[in-house]
């Protein structure tokens, strides 16, 4: 299967970019770049992409379809305050996995998602500058 000129941005926008990026954060790159490009143009290249396993698609708590180049073994975690999604490599939960594809033997189980939710690092920071620090007990005079 040959590559179109629009197949081929939309992959070097997600290998450069190297985050999630949902097919209108794709479309609005490539906008500028590439005239008469539609957002079903985009759809249907991640689509063909996905199919050659040049890329995957990632779900997340929220439900938007996002798109990664990253094709090794990972996980992610999910931050549901702004959404960014990182990767999580593999080694350290290489035991984990372990438990989980013996364990899921039992069910035909042919493959799993794991997503971990928490506050990513800017997020944490922005909530503890907007949460005001408590004020201390009123001095009592003696």
């Amino acid at each position: 299967m040959y590559n179109t000129i629009q197949r081929e941005a939309v992959l070097k926008v997600l290998c450069e970019s190297g985050e999630h990026l949902s097919a209108d954060e794709i479309y609005q790159v490539l906008a500028e770049k590439i005239s008469q490009l539609s957002l079903a143009t985009v759809y249907r290249n991640l689509k063909k992409l996905e199919a050659q396993g040049l890329i995957r698609e990632v779900f997340t708590l929220n439900q938007q379809k996002k798109f990664e180049s990253n094709s090794n073994p990972h996980f992610h975690i999910y931050c549901p305050k702004c959404e960014k999604i990182t990767d999580l490599s593999f080694e350290l939960l290489k035991d984990a996995d372990k438990l989980l594809t013996d364990k899921m033997s039992e069910f035909n189980c042919k493959n799993y998602h794991l997503e971990f939710i928490a506050l990513c690092s800017d997020c944490q920071i922005k909530l503890k500058q907007s949460t005001p620090a408590p004020k201390p007990p009123p001095l009592s005079l003696i």
